[in-house]
């Protein structure tokens, strides 16, 4: 009896350690996120579509996740300047690199579309930031002058740029406004990202365009546990270890799961000889 409760604690201790060991999580991949893509293209139809993005990277640990927060407000043309309600937020465990926001949107004429997206970058390691390309408002206006109350800030064409917005669009006449900004976006090599935002849209004439883009890119000094390590708590110890165990791969587990099985039968030979019953000497 004790040699087969032995025998099945031996195959659970063995099964523990393969599935902490060799077990493999699967995140789920946050795929390009879209927002008010082809939509709202009745005529006098008003939209406004917003997303917040906040990425966190750990270039040490290679550790990632990301929280998106969108909103979307839709009605009468000029009603939905500002956007009220409650917001969907959703987390993942991987970076949402790319925004497709407001896309082939708002073509009805006498509509009004406003889109903004704005990207939070957190990146813990050695890194640097830098002004991210753009590539906006080309082919656009039926390429005239933007009227007084407009802008597009800056006029760029950069390809395959970080940041491409308001391009083909606004080209149906008689057009209201159209302003298209990135604001004092900064970026980084080690978390390339992409924003493609109002491009070929609002083009049935008599509309208003107004969109936006802010990415922000934080860089903190790495993680370091000299301080923890000075204090004595074991923490090298167990890192050590957890090296040892990285190196030497499956073959350094096996044996230490031998010499635990070995030890568990040490211990019940013990336990039955133990509870052998004594027998009295003759002399």
């Amino acid at each position: 009896m004790l040699a087969r409760a032995m025998s099945m604690m031996g195959i659970a201790v063995l099964a523990g350690a393969l599935l902490s060991v060799g077990g493999v999580s699967s995140p789920a991949l946050a795929a390009p996120f879209d927002q008010c893509e082809s939509a709202f293209n009745v005529g006098g139809e008003g939209a406004n579509c917003q997303v917040t993005v906040e990425n966190f990277l750990n270039l040490d640990t290679r550790a990632e996740s990301s929280t998106v927060t969108t909103l979307v407000c839709s009605g009468a043309a000029n009603t939905v300047t500002t956007c009220a309600g409650e917001p969907t937020v959703q987390s993942f465990d991987v970076l949402t690199e790319r925004v497709e926001q407001c896309n082939y949107s708002g073509e009805g004429g006498g509509g009004t579309l406003h889109c903004s997206v704005e990207m939070i970058n957190t990146i813990t390691g050695e890194g640097t930031t830098s002004a991210p390309t753009v590539n906006q408002c080309n082919n656009s206006f039926d390429s005239l002058p933007l009227p007084a109350g407009s802008a597009c800030d800056p006029a760029q064409a950069t390809t395959d740029a970080t940041i491409t917005q308001c391009n083909d669009s606004m080209n149906g006449g008689t057009q209201v406004s159209m302003n298209c900004t990135v604001g004092t976006s900064t970026t980084s090599s080690a978390l390339p990202v992409t924003v493609n935002q109002c491009n070929n849209s609002v083009n049935g004439g008599g509309a208003l365009l107004v969109c936006s883009t802010q990415i922000t890119t934080l860089v903190l000094p790495a993680d370091t546990d000299d301080e923890v390590a000075d204090e004595g708590t074991g923490d090298d110890t167990v890192a050590d270890d957890a090296d040892v165990l990285a190196e030497t791969g499956p073959t350094a587990v096996h044996a230490a799961l031998g010499g635990l099985a070995l030890a568990l039968v040490l211990a019940g030979v013990g336990l039955l000889r133990a509870r052998r019953p004594v027998q009295a000497r003759r002399e």
